[in-house]
């Protein structure tokens, strides 16, 4: 990786075998974990949510769909990173 990017971190998982469901989230607790960025490789989907109230709970979100949705039945393997 790139020294001159500046401070981050960079996670890599490999998905071997996958019978069900599998996504990858990260939580914004410098925020009071109240941000969350998802990547759903099963729909291709890119979620971003924000708590907005805690009582009653109230969520806002969008998505991007940059990949095409895997067919059902079939779990994603490979690598997320």
């Amino acid at each position: 990786l790139d020294d001159r990017s500046g401070p981050g971190v960079y996670l890599e998982v490999e998905v071997l075998a996958n019978p069900d469901n599998v996504s990858l989230a990260v939580v914004d607790f410098e925020a009071g974990g109240c941000s969350s960025v998802t990547f759903s490789p099963d729909t291709g989907a890119v979620i971003r949510e924000r708590k907005i109230r805690e009582a009653p709970r109230k969520v806002e979100g969008t998505y991007i769909q940059p990949l095409s949705t895997l067919t059902n039945g079939q779990g994603f393997e490979g690598s997320m990173g």
